[in-house]
């Protein structure tokens, strides 16, 4: 078929269609130029994941860490609670033996009263008697 036996008609068919498929090629470019956007965008946002991601995987090990150290802490003080409540019967048992010293010594202080005092009656007595006898032995002399 050679070019001079197309009619006006044809020849508008034919720039219709060449129209159109320059419409729909001019689509299918922005499509693309669309997806190509739509991808960059979603690759953006999978870095965007992957730093929040090792952000998080970073912040996991640091909070594991803070685990091991505050399972650490948790045995040091349970530890010290053995040692003080250890420390704390010790003390108590401490008391107890003053408590015991002390009632002791109140007992042996009220017993040596209680010598001095029969010491004192005895002395008083004996100088009485001393006093007395100083008294005949003068009387005696005189006489």
């Amino acid at each position: 078929m050679s070019i001079e036996h197309w009619t006006d008609q044809t020849l508008n068919q034919l720039a219709k269609r060449v129209d159109h498929i320059a419409d729909a090629a001019l689509q299918s470019a922005q499509t693309v130029d669309d997806l190509s956007n739509k991808v960059i965008r979603v690759v953006e946002h999978q870095e965007n994941l992957a730093l929040s991601q090792q952000k998080m995987l970073s912040l996991v090990e640091r909070m594991g860490l803070q685990q091991e150290k505050m399972i650490e802490a948790q045995s040091l003080m349970t530890e010290n609670q053995v040692n003080l409540a250890n420390s704390i019967r010790q003390l108590a048992d401490s008391q107890m033996q003053m408590t015991r010293i002390f009632e002791n010594l109140q007992e042996q202080i009220n017993t040596t009263k209680a010598a001095v005092d029969r010491l004192e009656r005895v002395i008083d007595y004996l100088m009485r008697r001393d006093g007395e006898r100083d008294k005949k032995d003068k009387n005696n002399a005189s006489e």
